[in-house]
């Protein structure tokens, strides 16, 4: 479990998990906002990739504030 920073304000604390062909990344902000959960099938998400999964992450809880 991890504390990762959005970038509206606040964190959202949650993780991800990979597996072959697959990688998941989801969370909850710590205010309440909301819960979210990405699915992907790309290869583990590292570097750029994980860049990218947390930036869909922080978009979907960002939205609309």
């Amino acid at each position: 479990m991890a504390s990762i920073p959005l970038s509206c304000g606040g964190t959202y604390r949650g993780h991800g998990g990979d597996l072959p062909g697959v990688s998941v990344g989801g969370g909850r902000a710590t205010d309440g906002r909301g819960t979210v959960t990405v699915y992907t099938t790309t290869v583990a998400a590292q570097g750029a990739r994980l860049a990218h999964l947390q930036g869909a992450v922080d978009a979907a809880l960002c939205d609309g504030r």
